[in-house]
């Protein structure tokens, strides 16, 4: 019973973590930052809800997180310099990235077709755009970081900490912005149902005191 009690309990604290979540994001980010991409891979996140100007995204390098067919979102690195001190991924569900992405990976019965294919269209792989986005919340970055390690060519990984390259990492999702309503959603769903909880054990608890 007692278990049952705890489950319960956790069922209703999950939403109104998530409410608190969303709502500190949205009161942190009443308007988004707008940076440049050069900014962004230099100082890092000045806050979760971004505008990107001059982003350069390299199609050459995105990676389908997932791994199922059809692509529907991808992973896309930010074309940065040697030196920068992060490294920028996009996550975008753009329809016109993905096809052309999913066309250059399964559309093609030779190399010799991919390649010219390729040189046909290189600057569609390197395409310049402002993105608005927002950074990965808490619950997706992490695990997504470490899937990203895992498929980084090996010469990316050579020598280097794979807790240092993480900690490097910036993960934005694009067209992503705060949601007050979901927070809202969230928070009062977890109180209503913390609050109808305790009233039932409150009157399970006067009930059994009354039959004894």
């Amino acid at each position: 019973m007692k278990r049952f009690r705890f489950t319960l309990l956790a069922i209703f604290l999950l939403p109104l973590c998530l409410g608190i979540i969303d709502l500190r994001v949205v009161l942190d980010n009443p308007e988004p930052k707008t940076l440049s991409a050069a900014e962004l891979m230099l100082n890092g996140l000045p806050q979760e809800w971004v505008i990107i100007e001059g982003a350069t995204l390299d199609l050459t390098q995105a990676i389908n997180l997932s791994g199922e067919l059809p692509i529907e979102v991808l992973s896309v690195p930010l074309v940065g310099p040697e030196d920068a001190n992060y490294k920028v991924w996009i996550e975008t569900r753009n329809p016109q990235l993905v096809k052309l992405v999913s066309h250059y990976e399964t559309g093609f019965d030779t190399i010799f077709a991919k390649e010219a294919f390729f040189e046909e269209n290189r600057t569609r792989f390197f395409p310049q755009r402002t993105i608005r986005a927002m950074a990965a919340d808490w619950i997706s970055a992490n695990p997504n970081k470490q899937n990203l390690l895992k498929l980084l060519p090996a010469e990316e990984l050579a020598n280097k900490d794979p807790e240092v390259l993480k900690s490097t990492m910036i993960l934005v999702s694009e067209g992503k912005e705060p949601s007050p309503v979901r927070g809202s959603f969230y928070l009062v769903s977890g109180l209503l149902g913390l609050v109808l909880v305790i009233r039932r054990w409150r009157k399970n608890a006067q009930q059994g005191k009354s039959i004894e």
